[in-house]
């Protein structure tokens, strides 16, 4: 759900027979961008997500799926951290 609201979750563009690509797009343009440049940071100097990009690249994943995905990533981690702050588990 979160990743919906920000804009990073697939949605897919499929009619009948047709089966289109998975795309990203909606949500809240800020928080996206935000995301999108903590996922350009994080790639450089952090090293598991690095490694996560580097197994996304080779198994042939282009460049900008590759940092939508660690935004995704992170997006679900401060998800955590947040309702961890909130309900304290």
């Amino acid at each position: 759900e979160i990743a919906r609201l920000t804009g990073l979750a697939p949605l897919h563009f499929e009619s009948g027979n047709y089966k289109g690509v998975r795309k990203i797009y909606g949500g809240r343009a800020r928080p996206r961008t935000a995301l999108y440049m903590a996922a350009v940071v994080a790639l450089r100097h952090n090293p598991e997500l690095k490694s996560f990009g580097a197994r996304l690249r080779d198994a042939g994943k282009a460049g900008r799926a590759i940092v939508i995905a660690v935004a995704r990533k992170l997006l679900i981690h401060l998800n955590s951290l947040v309702k961890k702050e909130i309900y304290g588990i």
